[in-house]
């Protein structure tokens, strides 16, 4: 498959979840099913790059406090 076009490769996979999705709600459920679709769907205010280190996400700007835990 040299020099395939890789969109064109990714539009034809598809995903197969372990289980269906019946509660949306991450706060009512621990399933990894329900995290993972509210990762695919919302975004969070700070986000973690590659190494780990926490940027903004959604956020304009942000203040902390001195001792830099608020």
């Amino acid at each position: 498959m040299a020099g395939a076009n890789p969109l064109a490769l990714a539009r034809d996979q598809k995903v197969v979840p372990q289980s269906d999705l019946k509660i949306l709600d991450p706060i009512w459920t621990a399933a990894f099913l329900t995290r993972n679709h509210g990762y695919a769907i919302y975004d969070t205010p700070f986000g973690m790059d590659a190494q780990g280190k926490v940027h903004p996400q959604m956020v304009e700007r942000y203040t902390s406090s001195a001792d830099g835990r608020t």
